[in-house]
């Protein structure tokens, strides 16, 4: 488990420089083409960069899934946010600001909480069955949604729905690691006969695009915290149905993961308004022309 700990915190810090780099390159929302805007950021190499990051995190996210539970793993890479405020401070040389400081400190204290009064389980072999359906309904649901947000006139309402469905996506890319880790047969033709490795990158080029289109459409602070609160929720879920990874039947211990829950998601919210002031993005309006999804 201590690997996995450790993995987990390398691939948030990569995380957080990647996403950095990426919401900087994506710029504000303009009326454009799915397929105009992915050309439009191949072009800039900061994007590009973050991207090379974040292929980086991912395989030490990967690492971490190997060794641990998801229900671990996934709050851990979800705290990234305060290494991004760390690398930002950094590259302006200066220290965190005592408000910075403060809301880190609960983020990385509700972590600290959550994963104390996590139940570790005996590994188990996991149930395919319930693996596709839970891999089909989270789909389905991703896909309602995102159908209700091109209708939807508020910036602020549309972040958080974007917000969620990337939480639900990239929970949904974890757990299919780590079932891809599992499932894998000896050598490449092993893994390549699976079916969970093709759905994963399916789903994982469907979260990077989505998430691409939240940097864009609203503020960080408006898509950033429901994102890393549902993904930890659906990841939990998963990990609960497909690997027979149990909660804890204690209402203390579940109590203490609650609060430490909230307190990471507190956190993370403050941290991610922090970061929307520092970078000038403008207040939440309701618009009238619709961003081209």
């Amino acid at each position: 488990m201590t690997l996995a700990i450790v993995a987990a915190f390398a691939s948030a810090a990569f995380f957080a420089a990647g996403t950095s780099l990426q919401h900087h390159a994506a710029g504000p929302s303009t009326k454009v083409s799915s397929l105009q805007m992915v050309k439009a950021l191949a072009r800039r190499p900061g994007w590009l960069a973050g991207m090379v990051l974040s292929g980086i995190a991912f395989g030490l996210h990967a690492t971490a899934l190997k060794y641990g539970e998801l229900s671990v793993v996934q709050p851990i890479v979800v705290s990234g946010i305060v290494f991004a405020v760390i690398l930002r401070d950094a590259a302006d040389r200066h220290l965190p600001s005592v408000e910075e400081l403060r809301w880190a400190g609960l983020t990385w204290a509700g972590l600290a909480l959550f994963i104390s009064m996590a139940h570790s389980s005996p590994p188990q072999p996991p149930n395919i069955d319930r693996a596709i359906w839970f891999a089909s309904v989270s789909v389905v649901v991703v896909g309602v949604v995102v159908l209700v947000t091109r209708r939807e006139p508020s910036l602020r309402n549309r972040g958080l729905l974007l917000g969620s469905c990337c939480g639900i996506l990239f929970a949904l890319v974890a757990g299919l690691v780590k079932l891809t880790l599992v499932e894998a047969g000896p050598g490449i033709m092993g893994l390549l006969l699976q079916w969970p490795p093709w759905v994963m990158l399916a789903v994982g080029a469907w979260a990077l695009f989505l998430n691409q289109r939240a940097y864009q459409g609203t503020r960080l602070s408006g898509s950033m915290p429901v994102l890393n609160i549902v993904d930890v929720l659906v990841a939990t879920g998963f990990g609960f149905v497909v690997f027979g990874e149990r909660l804890s039947s204690s209402l203390g211990t579940l109590l203490g993961e609650l609060v430490g829950l909230v307190a990471m998601g507190w956190g993370v919210a403050r941290l991610a308004g922090l970061t929307d002031s520092y970078q000038g993005a403008p207040e939440d309006e309701a618009v009238t022309e619709r961003t081209a999804q």
